[in-house]
């Protein structure tokens, strides 16, 4: 089970907002692989829309497309950018707490 680490992450990445109340409603979860080589915003301009990120596709990432499917029995559908074929596999995540609690509840 390789795989037990990154749901122990998970489950971390969750649970903080049900331990930590000083923390902000939005929080952000940063993968301590990923070093940022430039400043960029997570939130639009009316900070009600959060930005993503598409990074391109990679062998590395095809057991998501796997583990989407056995979860929702939906095919993961890629977002296309010309012929370049992107994936929503990414090295953060903003979390919003009030939902985040809502879900674990």
């Amino acid at each position: 089970w390789p795989q037990i680490g990154w749901y122990l992450q998970q489950y971390l990445k969750l649970g903080v907002a049900l331990h930590l109340p000083e923390l902000s409603d939005h929080y952000l979860v940063w993968d301590a692989d990923n070093i940022p080589i430039k400043p960029f915003e997570m939130f639009g301009d009316n900070r009600n829309t959060v930005r993503f990120c598409a990074n391109p596709s990679s062998k590395k990432a095809v057991g998501y497309g796997k583990f989407y499917t056995a979860l929702t029995g939906l095919e993961l559908k890629h977002p296309m950018q010309g012929r370049n074929i992107y994936n929503f596999v990414c090295g953060y995540m903003m979390f919003y707490k009030p939902y985040v609690k809502e879900m674990l509840d």
